[in-house]
């Protein structure tokens, strides 16, 4: 077998195991949703399966705070924030902004465990403020202050009157992108310092079934799905963060703040941000630490910030991630020349090669020896003819990773493609099929006939007949079925682009010819 061929197929190998971990980790399928019965006697599976929070919503008035970007409810009694639009995003039925709700507090804030009314003090454009007494005595106010030009909303927590208290905040997350929920994980995010002042970050994927101490010294906490999130930031006191057990589809955190006060007044400040949770959005509003994103992350957001600009030009993101994928592969094409070149020249070398190989059949050392000095002196490098794959592979993997969470791309058709952030889904099968569900998605179908009909063009005509039967089955149809299988349930988007490499590729091939 040819080193490269090896090499070819160690790296596909790899790939499929990247593909696989990747494809779990971003979009688990989502469990169908449990309906209740009313009046119906529940199983202990169904009681199981009930989200766990301390703060159902109950029959309130409701008042609002409104901005550019947010609509938020606050009930009048509960002080605790029911449910947030979002203004500038489509929910399910078009033209209505997408609203998130649990059937719980999204935010619920306490002191200590002490239970209280609160009662309306305040209510001006963009603000709104609680005052309440418990049992003891001791009195409380909240402020809930709506950022005018980013979807925040701060908050004032004070302890006016009476013994300290630590003050506990609920926070809970659900589903709210309706667009594809086998698409929409859910998952926590926290960021924290340790004693050193060193910065840790967790990531929880799905809910818990069991409660979960995360690392102390929390100062920014998020809860999101696939597009969108909750953040948190804890301005004067770092918090203590625990997982609350909830039900499928659901994700609740609860963070206890821990007074620090020498006087009697306790003011507590953290900020919450509603909305898309891709790196563009949380920049803007000072948020972009929520979900740290890495080396390869970071490189994935440049191409974005391009991928962007063309569709401005545009108007469509279809045609810009064409024009897109054009301009990286025309910056790739001295090393898809150089591959073409090297593979051509090996070709031409294989009759040799078959010479060489024969005279010293007992003797792979010596055989191998004199292959190598064979391509030192044609100035071949077995591994030149994988070098656009290599290449290719990080700024895939890259763009991967950023475009999984950008919002723009939601949405956005294309052709027959309905949302290039998920797969084109052309019609269902009648059945489902091992690996590729029941999905008739028809782009990575064509992405592997176009890569067969690269290999194929790029094999040439020479040295076919020589060839191994291991070399013959990497270099024909098994190579573009294994891509076609990894990238079938990629978003259309992220195909589209493998698409227009493939076919950009053959236009190279022929010049390079």
């Amino acid at each position: 077998m040819e080193k490269r061929v090896l090499l070819a197929a160690i790296i596909s190998a790899l790939f499929m195991a990247w593909y696989a971990r990747l494809v779990g980790k971003w979009y688990p399928q989502a469990s169908p949703t449990t309906q209740t019965i009313p009046g119906a006697a529940e199983t202990p599976a169904a009681m199981s399966a009930k989200p766990v929070t301390t703060y159902p919503l109950e029959q309130e008035d409701v008042l609002s705070l409104e901005s550019p970007d947010l609509a938020v409810e606050v009930g009048a009694s509960s002080g605790m924030i029911r449910g947030v639009s979002l203004k500038r995003f489509s929910g399910q039925s078009e033209g209505h902004p997408l609203e998130i709700s649990t059937g719980a507090a999204l935010v619920h804030l306490s002191f200590a465990q002490s239970p209280m009314g609160w009662r309306l003090i305040e209510h001006s454009a963009g603000r709104l403020r609680f005052n309440a007494s418990d049992a003891k005595g001791n009195n409380y106010n909240i402020s809930y202050v709506i950022d005018s030009d980013n979807p925040i909303i701060n908050i004032i927590l004070e302890q006016v009157s009476g013994e300290q208290n630590d003050i506990t905040l609920s926070s809970s997350w659900t589903r709210g992108d309706t667009l594809d929920q086998r698409k929409n994980p859910l998952e926590v995010s926290v960021l924290s310092k340790d004693s050193h002042g060193k910065e840790i970050h967790k990531r929880y994927l799905g809910h818990v079934r069991q409660e979960r101490n995360v690392p102390r010294g929390t100062f920014l906490l998020s809860l999101a799905e696939r597009y969108f999130c909750q953040s948190i930031r804890f301005k004067t006191a770092d918090a203590d963060v625990k997982l609350i057990p909830s039900s499928e589809g659901s994700i609740v955190a609860e963070a206890v703040m821990k007074s620090a006060a020498t006087t009697q007044t306790i003011t507590q400040e953290l900020s919450i941000y509603f909305g898309p949770r891709d790196y563009f959005h949380l920049k803007r509003a000072g948020f972009e630490q929520a979900f740290p994103i890495g080396t390869l992350g970071q490189i994935g957001l440049i191409m974005l910030s391009l991928l962007s600009w063309i569709a401005k030009l545009t108007k469509s993101y279809g045609i810009a991630i064409i024009l897109f994928a054009s301009l990286i592969t025309c910056a790739m094409a001295p090393f898809t020349l150089i591959g073409f070149k090297s593979m051509r020249k090996m070709q031409e070398l294989k009759p040799q090669i078959d010479r060489i190989m024969a005279q010293h059949k007992g003797n792979t050392t010596i055989a191998n020896r004199e292959v190598f000095a064979l391509y030192k002196q044609h100035r071949i490098s077995p591994l030149s003819g994988c070098l656009p794959m290599l290449l290719q592979m990080p700024i895939f993997i890259a763009l991967f990773q950023a475009i999984s969470h950008f919002v723009e791309l939601r949405g956005q058709r294309f052709l027959w493609i309905k949302d290039l952030s998920l797969p084109d889904r052309l019609s269902q099968l009648p059945i489902a099929l091992p690996l590729l569900g029941k999905d008739l998605n028809l782009l990575p179908i064509i992405m592997a006939v176009a890569m067969y009909i690269q290999t194929k063009l790029s094999q040439g005509r020479s040295g076919q007949s020589t060839q191994d039967p291991t070399a013959k089955m990497f270099s024909g149809p098994m190579m573009s079925v294994l891509f076609g299988v990894m990238f079938y349930q990629f978003p259309s988007g992220l195909v589209l682009y493998w698409l227009t490499n493939s076919l950009m590729s053959l236009v190279w091939y022929r010049l390079a010819k």
